[in-house]
């Protein structure tokens, strides 16, 4: 029943998304505040709690700056949820025009080299990982959604047609071990609500979280760099900025200190997510209960 619903959601988008691809970005904007307003209205308590992280993340911002960052934050989410349809009805030409790479000159990443990607929910990952796999190479993406999920199936034939593959969790360990082989580059998210089993928990603006620890076991198993990669939205030329910021090298493995040295490799990724959370708050999933 659940495939079947897949298709049907899945076409009704893609409908959606040839629809809209065409209208000019403000008409979008203005769709998307619509939707972002009655997305906050139906789930009121995800608006408070937006309202509660930001108050703790940002304790010395007035209550003015805060209700900002909210409304902007619902008009992000609405844009979003409307551009995934766009994105399944989108070609290269046209992820060519919404992307825009900076500070790509890492050797070690390209076509015949695969790496693992530090990544956030920070502007639009779809987009993001589309447009990697148009420009640098084949990539695969830990997906942020529990498995089997209508949600998690819609998106994975979005991502499909673009060649992104979409890695479920609980498979997440093998997986990403053989696409290692094959180059790919492994992405995986730290913003992103986890399971007990599979995070840690580590200081994120100052409250301890639950943070996925994947990347870090990756890379202390593989002994390969990790790139934060960066993705925010330009809303005045309705584009994606993507950039790379550097790379960490890895510890050296020993197995008597794994657990120490799996909490020590992950608390290195910690900064980069609140760099780019406090950069750009509204585009951040500022309604979990990470924060």
């Amino acid at each position: 029943m659940q495939f079947v619903m897949g298709h049907i959601v899945y076409a009704c988008l893609l409908a959606i998304g040839f629809s809209i691809k065409w209208m000019p970005s403000f008409v979008m904007v203005v769709m998307g505040g619509l939707l972002g307003s009655i997305i906050s209205i139906v789930r009121f308590d995800k608006a408070l709690l937006a309202f509660k992280n930001t108050k703790h993340i940002f304790p010395r911002k007035r209550f003015g700056w805060r209700i900002k960052t909210i409304v902007g934050f619902h008009i992000h989410k609405g844009v979003m949820l409307l551009e995934w349809c766009v994105l399944a009805a989108s070609n290269p030409s046209d992820l060519k025009q919404r992307c825009q790479l900076t500070n790509y000159a890492l050797p070690e990443l390209t076509r015949k080299h695969g790496g693992l990607l530090l990544f956030s929910h920070v502007g639009h990952w779809g987009y993001c990982t589309a447009f990697y796999t148009l420009e640098i190479g084949p990539i695969a993406v830990v997906s942020p959604f529990p498995p089997h999920s209508l949600r998690s199936n819609i998106v994975e034939k979005i991502l499909q047609k673009h060649h992104v593959h979409l890695i479920s969790e609980a498979r997440s360990v093998f997986q990403t071990v053989r696409l290692l082989k094959k180059k790919y580059s492994i992405a995986c998210f730290l913003d992103s609500p986890v399971q007990k089993e599979h995070g840690l928990r580590l200081p994120l603006f100052g409250k301890p979280v639950l943070t996925h620890k994947l990347l870090a076991c990756l890379q202390m198993r593989s002994h390969q760099y990790v790139f934060p990669v960066s993705c925010y939205r330009k809303w005045h030329t309705n584009t994606f900025n993507i950039s790379f910021e550097g790379k960490l090298k890895p510890d050296m493995y020993v197995l008597k200190d794994y657990q120490k040295q799996l909490h020590d490799q992950t608390m290195k990724y910690q900064p980069y997510i609140e760099r780019w959370i406090k950069a750009r708050p509204s585009q951040s999933l500022l309604d979990t209960e990470r924060f």
